[in-house]
């Protein structure tokens, strides 16, 4: 919520974590992706698609196991 202390680009920096982070990845050359949350049809998810960059939907909590997820996949 904007007060009169708020300004515009305060808002987009508490608002846009998510598509910032995707944009990061698309320019750190990073092509494929875990997460736990389905964010295809939110912002960063159509930043990643975008951005070429492979979203996988993951079930586990550590990255050995995420790891092994993912490459079991289609990749």
């Amino acid at each position: 919520m904007m007060n009169s202390t708020t300004s515009h680009t305060d808002v987009y920096d508490a608002t846009a974590k998510g598509t910032r982070v995707a944009e990061w990845l698309i320019n750190a050359g990073v092509d494929h992706v875990g997460m736990k949350e389905d964010v295809s049809r939110k912002g960063p998810g159509y930043v990643l698609a975008n951005g070429g960059i492979k979203v996988h939907l993951i079930s586990c909590d550590h990255l050995d196991t995420a790891i092994d997820e993912i490459m079991a996949t289609d990749i």
